[in-house]
């Protein structure tokens, strides 16, 4: 082959430009567009990937109905929506988007966007394991992966079957009353669906308001009581929000503690519990490679605490990654 026509087949190569992406509190804003991903700012026009985004009084978001329902009853505020169904692609501008399944929590979406000649998939949070209600991740390929680094350690997350036997081996083997304090949404609900059955539970009003979103979704779950300090109860479990961890009427209530985590490294304010047991709503970074491998993509931007530790194991796979960093988070990995 003469030079001329290497020269013709590197011609032949397109070369996409860079996707140009800021960071913005803790999301990020696609540049020459007006669409924010995860940003909870006044008056911003924002994809929202699940319901553990706070979101300002005057945000307007994309999301799907379990979302904003979930949103609306958490925060106790009226959303400004324009609610999406997965697999039903729009026209935002000169943009594209469509909503797939995340397989974190129920609601959770990533967001597939087309521009020109360009693709990008944005990943937050995926979630490859079986989660009892939520819908299987859905991929697509893309030109640009964005993907969020959760993870400090290459020990987490364990395994979700693993953790879910193991604490309820702890709760079961419990002589005492157990208290379980977790996200009021989606860890919350799984753990309802694996002990409720067995033993006699109660939850906290919080997440008894969560769970009447889920039934009105069409979602059964095992039947539950609700709990009052102030009120005797005969359940052997209690399920308590993550915020009520300093709560002394809580606290002094008779029973083991438990903490059941779902983002690492869990905060460093949390009072000593009983015992500790970790159900990540991402999968572990060997998940993440078979993911790379499949979107294909010739870019991958990873953002988060973890950007750089993410950066280096993704490098094998993609000549072209970048992290991205929250201004206001200081960069550990």
């Amino acid at each position: 082959m003469d030079q001329t026509q290497k020269g013709r087949r590197r011609s032949a190569v397109k070369v996409l430009p860079t996707v140009g992406v800021r960071p913005v509190g803790d999301g990020l804003h696609l540049r020459d567009s007006v669409l924010y991903l995860d940003v909870a700012g006044e008056g911003s026009l924002s994809f929202i990937s699940s319901a553990r985004t706070a979101l300002a009084a005057s945000n307007r978001v994309i999301a799907t109905e379990e979302t904003v329902r979930l949103i609306e009853t958490l925060q106790k505020k009226k959303t400004k929506a324009l609610i999406c169904q997965y697999h039903r692609p729009f026209m935002l501008g000169n943009l594209k988007l469509e909503l797939l399944p995340a397989g974190s929590m129920i609601g959770s979406a990533l967001l597939y966007v087309e521009e020109e000649d360009r693709t990008i998939l944005y990943a937050p949070t995926i979630q490859t394991a079986d989660i009892p209600r939520v819908k299987e991740v859905r991929l697509k390929k893309a030109n640009t992966l964005i993907i969020g680094a959760h993870h400090g350690t290459s020990h987490y997350p364990p395994d979700r079957d693993a953790e879910k036997a193991r604490l309820l081996e702890s709760i079961e083997g419990s002589d005492r009353r157990v208290k379980i304090y977790c996200a009021s949404v989606g860890t919350a609900q799984e753990v309802i669906q694996l002990v409720a059955e067995r033993l006699p539970t109660a939850v906290h009003p919080a997440i008894a308001k969560v769970n009447r979103v889920y039934r009105t979704l069409g979602l059964s779950l095992p039947t539950v009581t609700t709990f009052s300090p102030n009120r005797q109860s005969v359940a052997k479990v209690i399920l308590l929000p993550y915020a009520r961890t300093t709560c002394s009427r809580t606290r002094h209530l008779p029973g083991r503690d438990i903490y059941l985590h779902d983002t690492y490294p869990p905060s460093p304010d949390l009072r000593p519990a009983d015992d500790e047991f970790f159900l990540s709503r991402s999968c572990t970074v060997a998940e993440l490679k078979h993911i790379v491998a499949k979107v294909q993509a010739r870019e991958i931007i990873t953002f988060g605490n973890y950007a750089k530790r993410y950066q280096q194991e993704f490098l094998p796979l993609c000549a072209n990654v970048r992290p991205l960093f929250a201004r206001h988070q200081p960069t550990l990995f």
